[in-house]
């Protein structure tokens, strides 16, 4: 196995994993199968955080076009009033 210091990708994982199989070393493939599992579901969570912040963007979008039509509507009303 190789010694990586930063960020590991999955891609390097599954290589170190493919290394394993061609050694027939397997005493390090709980830890790998763990770290795998770890890089999956931070992959997972960027996923669903980056689906809920293009939701949230756009629902700000429709809000303030729905703040901005509101402010119309009470300026009518008010000037209505007043004439």
């Amino acid at each position: 196995m190789t010694e990586e210091y930063g960020t590991r990708y999955m891609c390097g994982i599954l290589e170190n994993m493919r290394a394993l199989c061609r050694t027939l070393n397997f005493s390090y493939l709980p830890a790998l199968i763990e770290e795998a599992q770890y890089r999956a579901e931070r992959m997972e969570n960027a996923i669903e955080a980056y689906s809920d912040l293009t939701y949230m963007e756009k629902k700000r979008v429709e809000l303030k076009a729905e703040i901005k039509e509101l402010k119309k509507q009470k300026e009518n009303i008010e000037s209505t009033d007043k004439g």
